[in-house]
């Protein structure tokens, strides 16, 4: 599972990342662009742990119903 994803997304995420650093400095910091790219360059090893655990889920789409299934 871990060889597909990394030759499936590695590059496809090294080009986002590529990406979000050229227009950081062409948004307003305090913008919700400006916010949304803050957070996921800061969290970008979190993010992409996923390529190097096959066991871990690309998403947390689980975790969330398990919590909305919770709170009432």
């Amino acid at each position: 599972m871990r060889l597909l994803r990394e030759h499936a997304s590695r590059q496809v995420l090294a080009e986002l990342h590529e990406y979000l650093e050229k227009i950081r400095e062409q948004v307003l910091p305090k913008s919700e662009a400006g916010q949304a790219i803050a957070y996921a360059l800061k969290n970008w090893t979190a993010l992409t742990r996923y390529l190097e655990d096959g066991d871990l889920s690309i998403d947390n789409n689980h975790t969330e119903r398990s919590l909305r299934g919770i709170a009432v």
